[in-house]
């Protein structure tokens, strides 16, 4: 969520409720130092905002709480507005507000000193996904499989109220190289985790856009690295190793569930799946020991993989997922489907920081 405040407007002329817009001018008032940011429980937290005198009830879940906003509009206060400084209960609010409430609105034009324009919602965990997106175009097998291409296959299943996507490729419709795949600084500023599937155009991938993903995850951003990512440049820079592996095209792969508890094999039912085509990959792996090896592949002549692990990287996590060859149907299968959506939540984090810095710290007493 953007906000946005004005210099003085006193005078001015607002049409407050376009229709189809979901903007509302606030004002802060004096009460809102007590207000709702400090109080995450169910009680009731009153709020007063320009409007209708009459009260709503606003409800939001946040893990197992339940919360009720009960807003009390006050034609007698019309600049008093106490407003959740925290952004997921300000991001609540808004949403109820402006989708249920404003729209419903009408009064004439009224004088405010401040604003916000609430704009998105960004309480949402926003993904950015990658893909080279040649073997689509080149490739009439994976043309079939995925004729939108396999970012378009993963921004569709990953897309809900609770994730938003967007989207970048290496190679544009025409085959032409996009300038720094179309990653820049303000993309990534607005990215809380980027997922990545590349495979035969990894050197085409700019150093320096490979140094900002790396730079990106040990300030907090999360990091997803689907199959043959595992030669990608942001990949072996995290790693810090060859990142080879053995590899065989066509084979049936069974995947054995090892971690059960952990976080991304949420929903995974039973001790393994199985995938009737996927690429073989195979031991000797040579990544560092990963923090959790969620799943084991095998295959049909005895090979093994570690197909699914995790890492910190400074404050970013790190999450590997070997099935995901291009010329099979694997991101249409549900198991595949539901780790991908699991370890977007595991790999977002709140907490970010602007710069890596090594500061000098004055000695404080204690």
């Amino acid at each position: 969520m953007r906000t946005r405040r004005s210099d003085s407007v006193f005078g001015r002329d607002f049409d407050f409720f376009n229709s189809g817009k979901t903007v509302c001018f606030v004002e802060f008032g004096y009460p809102c130092a007590h207000g709702i940011a400090g109080h995450r429980t169910a009680d009731k937290q009153g709020i007063t905002v320009v409007g209708l005198a009459y009260a709503v009830t606003v409800y939001r879940h946040v893990g197992n709480i339940e919360l009720k906003y009960i807003i009390n509009f006050n034609l007698n206060h019309p600049f008093d507005v106490i407003v959740p400084q925290n952004r997921k209960f300000y991001n609540a609010l808004c949403r109820k507000t402006t989708e249920n409430i404003i729209k419903h609105i009408a009064f004439s034009a009224l004088v405010c000193y401040n604003y916000f324009n609430f704009g998105e919602v960004t309480d949402m965990i926003r993904v950015t996904i990658f893909n080279e997106f040649m073997h689509e175009q080149t490739d009439e097998k994976v043309r079939e499989i995925y004729p939108h291409g396999i970012h378009s296959e993963i921004a569709d299943f990953l897309r809900s109220d609770e994730i938003s996507v967007r989207t970048v490729t290496e190679y544009d419709e025409n085959q032409n190289l996009v300038p720094n795949c179309g990653i820049t600084d303000e993309l990534l500023d607005e990215t809380d985790v980027i997922i990545w599937w590349g495979h035969l155009h990894h050197n085409e991938v700019p150093d320096e856009v490979a140094k900002k993903i790396h730079d990106r995850v040990l300030r907090g951003m999360g990091a997803i690295f689907l199959h043959s990512a595992h030669h990608s440049k942001p990949f072996k820079s995290l790693m810090g190793t060859t990142c080879n592996l053995k590899w065989r095209d066509d084979e049936k792969e069974r995947l054995w569930i090892i971690n059960p508890t952990h976080p991304i094999m949420q929903g995974i039912d039973g001790e393994y799946f199985d995938l009737e085509q996927e690429e073989m990959y195979g031991e000797r792996f040579d990544i560092p020991n990963p923090d959790d090896v969620l799943m084991i592949g095998t295959y049909g002549s005895h090979e093994v993989f570690r197909s699914a692990c995790t890492w910190q990287r400074g404050l970013g996590k790190v999450f590997y997922l070997q099935p995901g060859h291009e010329a099979y149907p694997t991101y249409r299968n549900e198991n595949i489907r539901k780790i991908i959506k699991n370890a977007v939540r595991w790999a977002h984090s709140e907490y970010k920081v602007s710069e890596l810095v090594c500061p000098h710290y004055e000695k404080q007493d204690f």
